[in-house]
Formats: structure tokens, sequence, C-alpha cells
């Protein structure tokens, strides 16, 4: 029974504890750790969608959750070419088409927006994207989409709309995150305007897309210029693990 002063003595273990401690920690036998030969570790980086999310929140974007149904009017518009997977029971005639991009939900969101005076605005959505109706068909992806001025109005300074670097500038913060080498290559697609869009790609492997809105597809929406970016998740979220790098024995000199 331990003496009423102990009050650490609780347990089997904490007993056990007090006997190394008279005994002498020195003279306890010291046994490596090993691990079976059998046993394989693969060292993983994942980049969760939690930081993806936080590294956009904090360059101020706003995230959003669409439907995954979209109208035929927006397909056409954004991606003629993809194959169109029409439900067969649609809940309104504007959600008949499972979308193949997110751009669809985040520029119908921009839309909502404008028309109730909020002209400044950054969205972000992740979600599943469909190519077809089969699994391997279907792919996460991440979109963003930027319009208006680039800081609120102030007595201070003049507004500064934004523009193509801006998306490309948060688009980079999020890259850096997996530790990748991504590039940049001009290119053209059917919702973005030419001179104005780039694809994004991963080892010589395009990943996603990022440019200005076409003004065909800006002006049959009534939307004001706007700025878009899409990567499929994986690319993103699979990062490079970390290796240490000696210091350098030099001074820093500038």
């Amino acid at each position: 029974i331990p003496p009423s002063f102990r009050f650490d003595i609780r347990i089997p273990a904490d007993l056990i504890e007090e006997l190394a401690r008279l005994y002498g920690y020195d003279k306890l036998p010291v046994q490596k750790l090993s691990l079976d030969a059998d046993i394989n570790v693969i060292a993983e980086a994942t980049v969760y969608k939690y930081d993806i999310a936080n590294t956009l929140v904090n360059r101020g974007y706003q995230e959003v959750i669409t439907y995954s149904f979209v109208s035929e009017k927006y397909q056409d518009l954004i991606d003629p070419t993809a194959q169109k997977i029409a439900l067969s029971n649609p809940i309104s005639a504007d959600m008949s088409i499972m979308r193949s991009s997110l751009w669809a939900g985040l520029l119908q969101t921009v839309e909502s927006n404008q028309r109730r005076g909020h002209t400044d605005a950054k969205f972000f959505e992740i979600g599943l994207c469909f190519d077809g109706v089969k699994a391997d068909q279907q792919s996460n992806k991440l979109a963003g989409v930027i319009t208006g001025n680039r800081f609120s109005a102030q007595w201070s300074s003049t507004t500064e709309p934004l523009d193509f670097f801006d998306a490309k500038a948060d688009l980079e913060s999020l890259l850096t995150l997996t530790g990748k080498q991504f590039s940049f290559e001009a290119g053209e697609h059917s919702a973005l305007q030419k001179g104005q869009t780039a694809k994004i790609l991963l080892a010589g492997v395009a990943v996603g897309w990022i440019g200005a809105l076409s003004p065909i597809v800006q002006k049959q929406l009534s939307l004001s210029k706007c700025y878009l970016f899409e990567i499929d998740l994986a690319s993103i979220q699979m990062g490079q693990v970390a290796k240490y790098e000696a210091f350098s024995s030099y001074q820093q000199s500038s």
C-alpha cells in the first residue's frame, strides 16, 4: 500500500517504475528495437483536402458546393466535346446533365452573386466530375474562379481589376504544397479566351487548365470578366517525400 503522500502510485505500471528507479536505470538491460525483414515500409507524402482548402481560404477564396447536375446550355458552352450523360428523371431542365467540369457550378455561383450586387468574388470547389458512367471515367477535381477587383474600394488607392496572373499566383501557391515541379504551356480551350489560356503540366502530362473566360461564353451568360483554373485533385494530393539537405557551409550574401 503506497503512503498517502505518494498519490502518483495508482496502477501496476507506477509500481514497476518505482522498482526500476530504486534498482537503477543504468543497470537495466538495453535492447534495440528491430523490425522483421518482411516488413515493407513505404514513405508517402499526402496533401490533404483540408490543407488545400485552407491555402485558398487564406488567399481570400470561399468554398462552394454545387450540384453535380448542370444544364445542357452550360455543358455546351464550357465543354461541347464532352460526352453528355443525361439523367432519365432530372430534377429540372437546368439539372439534366452530369457535369464534366466544376466550372459550370462556379460560373452559376458568380452569376447569382452578380445579380445581387456582389461583383467581387473568389470561389473554389472540390468535387467529382463525370466523363462517363464507369468508375474509371470519374475523377475528383479542384477548380476556382475569380472576378471583380483585386481589393475593396477605399479612399487611399484606385480599384484594380483582377487578371490572369492573380489566378496563376493563387494556383501556384497551392501547387507548392506538393513539392513537385508543375509547368504552364500555352493552349486552347473552348471555354477560355485565346491568348490567355494555359495547360497545367506535371512531368509533361496535362493535368488541368487556367485562363480567362471566353468573351463568347461571357456574353452568353451575361458575366463580367472571369478567370478560372481547374486541375485533377490527384495530381495535387500525391506530394513528394521530403528529403534532408545539408546546410551550406558558406554565409549567405546578397
